[in-house]
């Protein structure tokens, strides 16, 4: 997360703690997608809490570095595919169906893009006030965020599960706090929102659970 180490750690327990309750509730391997999200991020905000530790270290080595690979990986690469694929695997065929598709395919060549990026330019995680900044030797045109954006924000908005859509909501609406009023460390900031969606994910599956439990009861 964008504030301090424990910050990113704590995150991290919170987010992993909920990745386990979710995936323990799923049903179908269709669902597996989707309960997992949690567990992504916890491993993503872990990422950036050895990011502040390593850099607050006397001897920080090449692990802030190795570090900062592993986060813009999950936040630049990994999401604009899983986002989409975890819409899809869950949504019937429709016209809602055909749009993730456009989605799915943008995010793969936006990840693609990225991740051509992160393996021949240098990226760097530094600390800012009490954020991290990603800076890279490159400039970040508009229009790669524009298609990450709706490859990621779209695919879920679009959704016909409410669970997702809402998750999809909080990526949006996070996207744009996050890049109005910290556009500097926008990423950083990004994907604390981002984490904080994962309880959106926990309360689906704990009302279906509970609802489950008890039709149960009732026959």
């Amino acid at each position: 997360m964008c504030f301090s180490a424990t910050a990113s750690l704590l995150t991290a327990a919170i987010t992993a703690t909920v990745g386990v309750a979710t995936m323990r509730r799923t049903q179908t391997w269709r669902e597996a997608p989707l309960a997992a999200i949690p567990l992504l991020f916890a491993v993503q905000q872990a990422a950036e809490g050895g990011i502040w530790l390593a850099l607050d270290s006397a001897e920080p080595g090449r692990w802030p570095w190795l570090l900062t690979q592993v986060f813009l990986l999950f936040a630049l690469v990994v999401w604009p595919v899983y986002a989409p694929a975890t819409a899809l695997a869950l949504e019937p065929p429709g016209w809602r169906r055909h749009v993730m598709q456009l989605c799915a395919l943008c995010g793969v060549t936006i990840a693609s893009f990225f991740a051509v990026q992160l393996l021949t330019v240098h990226h760097e995680g530094y600390i800012s006030g009490r954020h991290i900044l990603y800076r890279t030797e490159v400039e970040a045109p508009l229009l790669p965020g524009a298609i990450y954006l709706f490859a990621t924000g779209m695919s879920l908005c679009l959704s016909s599960s409410r669970a997702v859509s809402t998750l999809g909501l909080i990526v949006v609406s996070g996207s744009i706090i996050a890049w109005v009023f910290y556009q500097d460390v926008f990423v950083s900031v990004w994907c604390f929102f981002a984490a904080a969606s994962s309880f959106i994910v926990l309360a689906h599956f704990e009302v279906r659970a509970r609802v489950t439990a008890r039709a149960r009861a009732d026959a």
